[in-house]
């Protein structure tokens, strides 16, 4: 005959509040109980507690708290010697037996801890009386806070006896974490609670909506339990299984995006390869254009203040190098987004980058959203002007500086001679050891020999089209993202538009049928939820895997609803940390501290701080005024590279240094920046408080 099994909450929550006319708690009593503990040596605390008082497992059950009104403290766990607890269940065990001769009931039998039960039936009230006042929230490891399911897995005959597992069979216990969402109570019906399962696909993990919440969905991610046998104050031997609840995870449950259920029965993420292609165009081209673009409109304005002063004569030298040290930056940059477009439409766009390549789409056999995005490049010209201005005072002749875009992109997309598979400027760029010097004679071999600023903060660079058209039936709605809709933006916001434009023409002609690798959609651009506190629940699991469809698995009643603490909540309570700083602060008492932390700086990294030794307060102040009063930093000569110890010896370096000393700079530094931020945000009675500890001295008297 087939095992009749239910889940049920911990044996020692039963006692007391079986026989309570509260609906609330007996219905908890089917419930797996959430148990909350302080203290780090937790497992060893559980498993003395069942292994000595099992009865005052109520104590624990986890209630609502914040760090201003913590839950009570249990009591120690007393244990007894090993020997008296085995004497006391023969006692209990023997007592049973005589009453059940004698015709007695086992509830007329007392034992030790039968005052104790009521302390079960007590919490389980309060904690339904708590949670209806304020929501349960778990806290994490960091707050000194830890948290266990626990339940047990009984047949349905007199007594609830413990089902055994049948490893033999492969029969498994675990629990799942499920999110639900509340949809409030309409037209006199109640309010009902959605739950979504926490499922792992090749795309990735995410929420999918249950139909049935008595039935697991396929790869729905599962917690294991374990098991503890115990022996109850009335001499039963029982079986517990508890699992720790992953409240660390909490970002990863709440980041989580919604998934679908597929034609075949699994889960697919609620984005399309399209989607994850466009927001890599985004990310490696458009968005650092755009960024570029914001940079030099703020050096425009900065060049603008400069022509208004009279003794603009004065100011010419200080003009030319800002204008020098803005072109190299921003050429700089250009180059390096230039080499991601170009590997962007090798790999998306393959029909398209033949044509970039030749500066012809004749004959390459392209429809028409691959034409319009073709058209958009081609369209993109330097004016004569413009290419007289950016070569002046450089090495680059006018030759060398690309007049469009399809110029750019197919200089850029040259091959290597050594291995046509890969890009000649791609090695380059990667093994550039000094900063590009546009007056430099002769430039580094491996900067580009041809110039093509996608930014500049005197003349107008190459944009695209400013405008196209609408999208037409049966294009995807967020291949559009970014597209303005009411009217066309002037200045800054016109040109950082049309890249925009041209990432949604660079979308429209991706093939539908593409067999290229497609990335990961960024953590940011996936759908969420709801980034607010999310609920969840615990459901218990057994599974009989062999016995097919025939037994399905089975799973609990839902836990009590909970939410997942942030690592700063400002309700969670504070883990006690203490930063001994050093007592004698003198030199004498500084010097004895042991220099043993080292910093491993290579030989670039050690050019590049030289460039900023002798910069003082003073002139951090004056960069950021505005002109007449501004003065750019005066930095080491940018043609400095790696360290040189010698003709041809270039050498990194590894410092050594004490790291309590650097606790004492790290503290003032502290004190600065908050002083300074206490402007904005007024936060200082409440940040740091002070108390006087009398007899702490720094030497000994």
């Amino acid at each position: 005959m087939k095992d009749q099994v239910q889940w049920a909450a911990p044996s020692p929550l039963w006692a007391e509040a079986a026989s309570s006319t509260n609906a609330a708690v007996r219905q908890a009593l089917r419930q797996p109980a959430l148990l909350r503990f302080a203290t780090d040596t937790f497992m060893e605390g559980f498993s003395a507690l069942l292994e000595s008082e099992p009865s005052r497992l109520g104590e624990y059950i986890a209630l609502p708290e914040t760090w201003r009104t913590p839950s009570p403290m249990p009591a120690a766990t007393t244990q007894a010697p090993e020997f008296v607890r085995k004497l006391s269940n023969l006692h209990l065990a023997a007592g049973r037996k005589l009453n059940q001769l004698s015709g007695q009931t086992p509830a007329k039998v007392s034992s030790p801890g039968a005052g104790a039960v009521t302390i079960a039936s007590k919490a389980i009230s309060v904690a339904i009386t708590a949670a209806a006042q304020r929501p349960l929230k778990l806290y994490q490891p960091a707050h000194q806070r830890f948290y266990l399911v626990t339940a047990c897995l009984v047949c349905r005959l007199p007594g609830l006896p413990d089902h055994a597992l049948h490893s033999e069979r492969d029969e498994r216990v675990s629990y799942v974490v499920r999110r639900i969402f509340r949809r409030p109570a309409t037209g006199g019906r109640p309010e009902v609670l959605d739950e979504y399962s926490f499922v792992k696909t090749s795309q990735g993990l995410g929420w999918q909506k249950v139909n049935n919440q008595d039935q697991l969905i396929e790869n729905e991610e599962h917690l294991p339990l374990f098991a503890i046998n115990f022996f109850e104050n009335d001499g039963h031997r029982r079986r517990l299984f508890a699992g720790l609840i992953p409240v660390g995870k909490r970002e990863a449950y709440m980041g989580a995006g919604t998934f679908t259920p597929a034609t075949n029965g699994t889960a697919a993420p609620n984005s399309t390869p399209k989607t994850a292609r466009k927001i890599h165009l985004r990310m490696q081209v458009t968005e650092p254009w755009k960024a570029l673009l914001r940079t030099a409109s703020d050096d425009a304005e900065t060049l603008a203040s400069a022509s208004l002063l009279s003794d603009l004569v004065l100011r010419l030298s200080e003009v030319n190098a800002l204008k020098k040290e803005s072109r190299q930056s921003a050429q700089t940059l250009s180059w390096y987004i230039l080499l991601d477009f170009v590997k962007y439409l090798q790999l998306y766009l393959p029909r398209v980058w033949p044509a970039v390549l030749a500066r012809s789409k004749t004959g390459k056999g392209l429809n028409q959203p691959e034409e319009k995005l073709y058209d958009a490049l081609a369209g993109m010209q330097l004016s004569n002007s413009a290419i007289s201005e950016l070569h002046d005072r450089t090495n680059y002749t006018s030759a060398r500086v690309s007049s469009s875009m399809l110029d750019a992109l197919s200089r850029m997309g040259k091959p290597d001679p050594t291995d046509p598979a890969k890009l000649f400027w791609e090695a380059k760029l990667d093994g550039v050891t000094t900063p590009y010097n546009r007056e430099a004679s002769p430039i580094d071999a491996n900067w580009p020999d041809f110039l093509c600023p996608l930014a500049d903060l005197d003349v107008s660079v190459p944009l695209p089209p400013s405008a196209i058209g609408l999208p037409s039936p049966g294009e995807e709605a967020d291949e559009e993202e970014g597209l303005p809709t009411a009217g066309v933006p002037a200045g800054l916001a016109a040109s950082q538009a049309r890249l925009d434009q041209l990432a949604v023409l660079a979308v429209r002609a991706l093939p539908k049928d593409s067999t290229s690798a497609v990335p990961p959609p960024p953590l940011a651009s996936q759908p969420v939820l709801d980034t607010r506190e999310g609920e969840f629940i615990i459901r218990c699991v057994y599974e009989r895997p062999v016995c097919g469809p025939l037994d399905p698995p089975l799973l609990s009643e839902p836990s009590a609803v909970f939410q997942l603490a942030s690592f700063f909540d400002a309700d969670a309570p504070a883990r006690p940390i203490r930063i001994a700083l050093p007592l004698d602060t003198s030199t004498a008492g500084m010097r004895k501290f042991d220099k043993n932390t080292a910093f491993m700086i290579s030989d670039q990294l050690c050019g590049q701080m030289q460039r900023i030794k002798g910069i003082t307060f003073a002139d951090l102040v004056l960069s950021v005024l505005p002109w007449p009063f501004h003065k750019s930093l005066s930095v080491a000569s940018p043609e400095i590279g790696p360290c040189r110890t010698g003709p041809g010896l270039e050498l990194g370096m590894i410092c050594t240094l004490s790291i309590p000393i650097i606790t004492i700079c790290a503290l003032v530094l502290l004190f600065v920046i908050v002083l300074l931020l206490d402007i904005i945000f007024k936060w200082i009675p409440f940040f740091i408080m002070c108390f006087p500890l009398p007899g702490f001295k720094g030497k000994k008297a």
